[in-house]
């Protein structure tokens, strides 16, 4: 006779063969998975595990956006000069990004519509954070202002 340790021991080896032959990560199915504790790796493994193109897209620039904080985060650290308060700061596109993530959430959009919105929010907060990490503010505040427009 089966002990009760065995028998949950099946299951939970089968849910979790089951999870590993649909190759994908939880993540990929929820996009509203909460993400933000998560290392530029994991959030790279993820998005390779992911079958949806529009959302491995949203992991990779997720992944990049992290390193891109990191590499901030470096920086702040290093720089022993006096920030002035109007300063732009990764914490204030951070909060940028949790609004439409927030927004797009509200809205009636499906999964590959949200992901598309976040992506190009993304791809702007990408292309602002690697201008200022090569010190080029003037053009990332350039950048900025001309806001979140299709290409």
């Amino acid at each position: 006779m089966l002990s009760t340790k065995r028998i949950l021991a099946i299951v939970l080896m089968a849910g979790m063969a089951g999870e590993s032959a649909a190759g994908e990560h939880t993540a990929c199915r929820d996009i509203d998975f909460p993400y933000r504790d998560l290392g530029s790796a994991e959030l790279k493994s993820i998005a390779v595990s992911c079958d949806e193109s529009t959302i491995a897209d949203l992991y990779f620039r997720r992944a990049r956006y992290a390193e891109l904080a990191e590499h901030h985060a470096v920086m702040n650290r290093l720089e022993r000069v006096q920030k002035n308060r109007n300063d732009w700061t990764v914490a204030q596109d951070q909060l940028f990004l949790t609004l439409v993530e927030i927004f797009t959430a509200q809205r009636d959009m499906t999964e590959e519509q949200r992901a598309q919105v976040l992506g190009r929010a993304l791809e702007h907060a990408i292309a602002v954070s690697e201008l200022r990490l090569k010190g080029y503010d003037l053009q990332a505040k350039r950048l900025e202002a001309t806001g979140l427009r299709r290409e």
